[in-house]
């Protein structure tokens, strides 16, 4: 009812008549149409973005286009850190036409990155991870708010690196992935000559997308999961 209230006092026409699920008469000689929602953690709530677009296409008579090219994916990006200027930063280096971001602050600095799949794709997912700077990005187990985007971007203060990179092999090949590893700016890694029997990167789940771009930066492709591993990715690399 405040909802609906507060929405009444910024439209040209007002909604006059709303009913709860469990109240809908039956015999309604007019046509209806369902209030967007969103649901988090047991609770649904009246997603006010979403009903304001609804009553713009529908007083102005808006037809909905069609996409028939690649699908838009929304993402919530959140500033977390005590930087006021991230988010300009973000959106200056951001260039993908394949999003539709949502940018707020968080209103207090929190200790690293988080992202949380919302609703779309591993794949798209893994895209963002690549088209973004970030290089450590922890996965979120649950969503840290409501919210309608597939994608959930909370990005932490990171002053120091979030997982510790070991990496183990031959001299030779040792050298070269950590010539590589600071070429794109990857700190706190640890060195460590063995023979090794594959090339492989192993990761805790959490560290799942931080591990994920390290593979495709650095051309190691094999990943494993390993849950014995806690703030630590390991690449071991083979002679072979």
């Amino acid at each position: 009812t405040e909802i609906v209230n507060f929405f009444n006092f910024s439209v040209p026409e007002k909604i006059s008549e709303y009913y709860f699920p469990d109240r809908f008469p039956v015999d309604i000689d007019r046509e209806s149409i369902e209030i967007p929602t969103i649901y988090s953690q047991g609770v649904r709530y009246i997603d006010s973005t979403k009903l304001n677009m609804l009553f713009i296409t529908l007083f102005y008579k808006i037809e909905q286009i069609k996409q028939e090219q690649t699908k838009i994916t929304t993402v919530d990006v959140i500033n977390a850190t005590s930087d006021e200027n991230y988010i300009k930063n973000f959106q200056e280096k951001f260039l993908t036409k394949n999003y539709s971001c949502s940018y707020s602050n968080y209103g207090e600095a929190k200790n690293g990155n988080y992202i949380y799949n919302n609703g779309t794709t591993a794949e798209k997912i893994r895209e963002f991870v690549m088209a973004i700077d970030e290089r450590y990005i922890k996965t979120a187990e649950e969503p840290p708010f409501a919210a309608e985007s597939e994608i959930i971007f909370v990005a932490g203060e990171s002053e120091e690196p979030g997982v510790k990179i070991a990496v183990y092999g031959d001299k030779k090949n040792i050298k070269k992935i950590e010539k590589r590893l600071k070429e794109l700016k990857y700190s706190n890694i640890e060195k460590s000559i063995k023979n090794v029997e594959k090339t492989v990167i192993k990761y805790n789940k959490e560290d799942y997308f931080t591990a994920y771009k390290l593979s495709e930066l650095t051309g190691v492709r094999e990943m494993e999961e390993d849950s014995t591993l806690e703030n630590m990715i390991e690449i071991y690399l083979s002679v072979k």
